[in-house]
């Protein structure tokens, strides 16, 4: 019986001995495989936050684009705004051309006497209205186109004049005016 009992505890003390061996191996493995996964996670870590601070830094530099893109898009709506405000509407024939039958004396304009008159409303200008909407550039081009005879006008102040005459805003065309001298400021 005691040698039973010997190689019970014996065999009793090989497998705990054993279990002690495994369990060491496994807790060694399974440190081990902790530690790798640890390092594996601190390198992608400094990745990830390197990437991170690269996309913040992307990511301010987006939203100050946006706030200057949103102040273009408010300035050109203003811009926009006073445009509307100068629009008048003006009858267009079938051609897809402004009707003449509005046809108004262009010559209330101070510089301009029937020749130039004659003039614009061969270009299509024949209201006050569509004089005000012509550029100072057009006007030149017009005038240029002429021949020299008309190449000393300056139609600088004939939209300005033409745009109070629109508006019938006669007093203040007056006033304007008296400080002209032949239709230039």
């Amino acid at each position: 019986m005691i040698l039973v009992e010997v190689t019970t505890k014996s065999s009793a003390i090989v497998e705990i001995l054993i279990m002690l061996i495994g369990a060491a191996v496994f807790g060694y493995v399974l440190a081990w495989l902790i530690y790798k996964n640890k390092q594996g996670v601190k390198t992608s870590t400094v990745v990830d936050n390197t990437k991170v601070e690269e996309l913040t830094k992307l990511n301010q530099e987006y939203l100050i684009e946006i706030e200057s893109l949103k102040s273009k898009n408010h300035d050109l709506l203003a811009d926009l705004e006073n445009c509307k405000s100068t629009i008048t509407q003006v009858p267009i024939n079938s051609k897809g051309r402004m009707e003449e039958t509005i046809k108004q004396d262009l010559k209330v304009v101070e510089g301009i006497g029937p020749k130039i008159e004659e003039l614009l409303n061969q270009n299509g200008i024949y209201s006050f209205t569509q004089l005000a909407h012509s550029s100072v550039e057009v006007l030149k081009e017009i005038l240029l186109e002429a021949g020299p005879r008309f190449h000393m006008h300056e139609p600088a102040s004939w939209p300005k004049q033409a745009l109070l005459a629109a508006n019938n805003d006669w007093e203040a065309l007056k006033r304007l005016q008296e400080e002209l001298v032949a239709g230039r400021a």
